[in-house]
Formats: structure tokens, C-alpha cells, sequence
């Protein structure tokens, strides 16, 4: 049996979430813990020591796990789960099966996708960030962070992509901006002060981007996987983007979800949110009981609307 370890990460502090979330994974997982800016309160039934006070701007959430990892460090646990506090997991999966049913090794870890930064996916989930200045520009201008000897040369970075048979994108196309909203009325001058500090289009480093909700960080990457998150969250670099990177950076072995055979997540935006929660009438246990069986987990499900396990 795997031991692993489920991190809840919150970008903000929703106190009444956390009794909500231990009832429904405290029996799953033995190790539970919940990552929450600037807590310093108790809940019932909760060990204080699995609640993490953490200091970062949710853009950086990145950073939580820098500053959290030295709590929940365990020599026993093979793989650090990573989800958000509005992700709700299948349900028949727990501390013992997760590892198993999601096809990892032991030196596998887990993100969705990775996207080479300069590509347009029809679709996608993070193709319209509005992170560009902080993204580029944190390779460039930088007042206050010595980075440039905390992470890889470029030439070893791109090594290290092309050994995970990624493409390292050169320099971001016109038609990047222009599907991307970038030259739109709201984001033009702040477009244009990017590139004029960038000193055009090329990309100083190797740059991706992927839906970073969950994760699972195999233990002999954890480390080098917070340094570099860390190092990402004080150069000010969105969380969609430095979480591939410092993995791409850090881990042995990376699956995506095109290579699990039985599972993919399901994300909702917009209206769909709105329908999903009419479709079972905002109670848990409804939902649990029609989790589909190739379903990994649903996202978000606002559990302040949410009834069933109060």
C-alpha cells in the first residue's frame, strides 16, 4: 500500500470549509492537511499541527506549498496530493487506492497538462490569464530577487523539457495576442509595457502554463519541486505557470492526464457551474452517489452552497 499524504490548499480563509472537508476525506486519508493564508484558529476534530498558516498571494499559491512543505514532510508518504478546497475527489478513492488507480509509480508525479507557454488551445483552461506582465516580465525585471543562481541555465532547462519530449517555446507569435485578448482595449498598455521591458517577444526561459489544481508530487521530487516554487513565488510568477515549470524542473517522471487509462477531471466555468449544481440540487450525497466512475474529481464545487454533509 502507498501512504500518501492530501494537501487542501485555499487561496483564501474559509474557515467553515474545513470541518466540511474532514468529514468528507478524514476517513479516506489518514494524513489530511490544509494549507490556509494567514489561519490562526482550532478546529474540532482537526489536529492544529494539519492546519498550515501560510503568507502569499493566492496569484503565487505556489508559494503555500514552499512554505508548507517542512510540515507535512514525512519520510513515510510516496506521493503529496495536492488539491483545491473547491475540488471534490471521486469518492471511492482514498490513501490506499489513489496511487494504484491512477496508474503512478513511484516516481511518477501528476498534473493535468503542460502547455508550451506560446500555444492557443482551443478550449483550454488557462489560455486567458491576465498574468502576462508578472509571467515575462519576472525574467527581466526583478527588484529584489537574486534568481538567476537558484534555477537551472537556460541550456539545462531546455534539456530538461526536451527530456519530457516538450517543446520549448522561442518567442510568443502575433497571433498569440491576438487570440489571447492581449491587444484588446483594457489590456493593450499593459501589453505593450511587457514587451518594452521584455525587449520584445522572445522568451527569456523555458515557459509553460497548465491547470494546477491538482497535483501529486512523488516524495523524491518534493523538495526541489518547493524550492523552486518558492523561488517562482518571489519573482512574482503566476501560480498557472510556475507550478509546471518547477515540476518540469524537478520531477523524474511526469503523467498527464492523456496517459491515465481510467480517470480525467471535470472543470466547470460559467454557466455550467450553475447547471451542474441544479443537476443535483446542491447535495453532496446526490453527487456522491452518481460520481461517474472514470471521474477523477469535479471542480469547483463551492461547498458553502453545497449541502448534504453538514
Amino acid at each position: 500500500m502507498s501512504k500518501v499524504c492530501l494537501v487542501i490548499i485555499f487561496n483564501h480563509k474559509y474557515n467553515k470549509n474545513i470541518p466540511l472537508l474532514q468529514k468528507i476525506y478524514g476517513d479516506k486519508f489518514q494524513n489530511v492537511y490544509y494549507i490556509v493564508p494567514f489561519y490562526c484558529e482550532t478546529v474540532e476534530g482537526v489536529k492544529k499541527e494539519n492546519i498550515i498558516q501560510v503568507y502569499e498571494t493566492s496569484y503565487c499559491f505556489q508559494g503555500y506549498i514552499a512554505q508548507a512543505y517542512e510540515k507535512i514532510r514525512r519520510d513515510c508518504y510516496s506521493h503529496y496530493i495536492f488539491i483545491a478546497d473547491d475540488q471534490i475527489l471521486n469518492p471511492k478513492l482514498n490513501e490506499g487506492n489513489i496511487i494504484r488507480e491512477m496508474g503512478l509509480s513511484l516516481n511518477e508525479s501528476y498534473i493535468k497538462e503542460i502547455i508550451p507557454y506560446d500555444e492557443i488551445r482551443k478550449g483550454s483552461l488557462v489560455d486567458k490569464s491576465n498574468k502576462l506582465y508578472n509571467i515575462i516580465s519576472a525574467f527581466s525585471v526583478n527588484v529584489g530577487v537574486s534568481f538567476i543562481s537558484e534555477i537551472p541555465s537556460y541550456n539545462d532547462a531546455v534539456k530538461k523539457c526536451e527530456s519530457f519530449g516538450l517543446r520549448v517555446p522561442i518567442k510568443l507569435p502575433l497571433s498569440f495576442f491576438l487570440n489571447s485578448g492581449y491587444i484588446s482595449f483594457k489590456h493593450l498598455p499593459l501589453t505593450l509595457v511587457t514587451l518594452g521591458v521584455n525587449k520584445g517577444r522572445k522568451l527569456r526561459y523555458p515557459l509553460f502554463k497548465a491547470y494546477s489544481d491538482m497535483i501529486i508530487i512523488n516524495a523524491d521530487s518534493m523538495s526541489e519541486f518547493c524550492r523552486l516554487s518558492g523561488v517562482f513565488a518571489a519573482m512574482n510568477i503566476f501560480v498557472e505557470t510556475a507550478i509546471p515549470l518547477a515540476m518540469v524542473l524537478a520531477c523524474e517522471n511526469i503523467k498527464q492526464e492523456k496517459d491515465l487509462n481510467n480517470y480525467k477531471g471535470i472543470e466547470y466555468w460559467n454557466e455550467d457551474i450553475h447547471n451542474f449544481e441544479i443537476k443535483y440540487n446542491y447535495d453532496l450525497k446526490k453527487l456522491f452517489s452518481d460520481f461517474g466512475t472514470d471521474i477523477l474529481y469535479y471542480h469547483p464545487v463551492k461547498l458553502s452552497r453545497w449541502k448534504g454533509m453538514r
